[in-house]
């Protein structure tokens, strides 16, 4: 009988890489598939949504203003398909700054005799589309600077309250002596 030989520590070290690799890719594959999954969803749910208002705002003569009001909120309806995390808040945050910017043609189109005649010469305004895309890109600004503006005074704090304890503690040190100062 031929003695079995048993795997080298390099061998098993080399097997346990890549069966954690293995089970990594898995979860990433597991993880992808939902994440896809949730991204259908979301679009099937915006799609719907926008297909009933289309049909019943095309339903009663309101074409052009659907079409503006489409065209207007396209940054917030893109940012609520894609926003998977939890909460959604740049979801939130780009439809609110995007319903900002489209609100006071909205009002002019609503509060007008012809709102079909009124939306016609908006959507053929190009500052009102910068106004309108602006507010939306400044949604996106907030989402990704305030968490930067964040992290940079809560940093900031620390390193104030680090300074303002090591003066506490030479103070004790100058008066109780080092035996006060242990790490």
């Amino acid at each position: 009988m031929a003695e079995e030989e048993k795997p080298s520590k390099e061998e098993e070290a080399k097997l346990a890489a890549s069966s954690a690799k293995m089970e990594h890719t898995k979860k990433a594959q597991e993880f992808a598939k939902a994440r896809s999954r949730k991204l259908v969803a979301n679009m099937v749910i915006v799609t719907i949504i926008v297909t009933v208002i289309g049909i019943g705002m095309s339903s009663i003569g309101m074409t052009v203003v659907f079409a503006f009001l489409f065209v207007g909120m396209l940054p917030g309806m893109v940012t609520g398909i894609l926003d998977g995390r939890p909460g959604r808040f740049a979801a939130k945050t780009v439809v609110a700054f995007n319903l900002s910017g489209i609100s006071p043609h909205a009002a002019a189109i609503f509060s007008s005799g012809s709102p079909n005649t009124t939306a016609q010469s908006i959507f053929n305004n190009p500052t009102v589309w910068l106004l309108v895309y602006g507010f939306a890109a400044f949604g996106w600004g907030v989402v990704y600077l305030i968490p930067h503006i964040t992290q940079l005074y809560l940093e900031i704090k620390a390193n104030f309250t680090v300074k303002k304890l090591h003066n506490f503690q030479d103070k004790l040190v100058d008066e109780w002596g080092e035996d006060v100062k242990r790490l």
